[in-house]
């Protein structure tokens, strides 16, 4: 897959506060970040729904192998949600034991998986009309 480039104007998660560095709000998110990491089937289901609603930064953050795909979901889930801050999102995941830590994990790898194969899939679809 090629990288796809978004400028940060166009980003969902930007106009949605994901990146601001101070909430009046913050162990409130904090505690929002916690309820849906450590939660599987909640978390999938956001990321899917998610992946659907925010076309340009999905596409800028999940296109781009050498990045680390897997926090920026749980940052991005959690902002999309509750419009909680990354840096809370952070603060959240340490505080996460190794179990819970590793199934939020497992779940970013599901939804990176059929991210990859439903973009491969539209590459292959539109290839047959050329």
């Amino acid at each position: 897959m090629k990288q796809i480039y978004r400028h940060h104007n166009k980003w969902e998660d930007f106009k949605n506060g994901m990146y601001c560095s101070k909430s009046n709000t913050e162990y409130f998110h904090i505690r929002q970040a916690i309820h849906i990491l450590s939660n599987p089937l909640l978390f999938e289901l956001i990321m899917h729904k998610m992946i659907k609603e925010w076309k340009h930064c999905i596409e800028h953050n999940l296109s781009n192998k050498n990045t680390n795909r897997k926090a920026y979901l749980g940052a991005a889930s959690c902002n999309f949600s509750y419009k909680v801050p990354e840096y809370c999102t952070r603060i959240a995941w340490n505080s996460l034991d190794k179990e819970d830590q590793y199934n939020a994990n497992t779940c970013a790898n599901k939804v990176i998986a059929y991210y990859e194969n439903s973009k491969q899939k539209y590459v292959q679809l539109c290839l047959k009309f050329i």
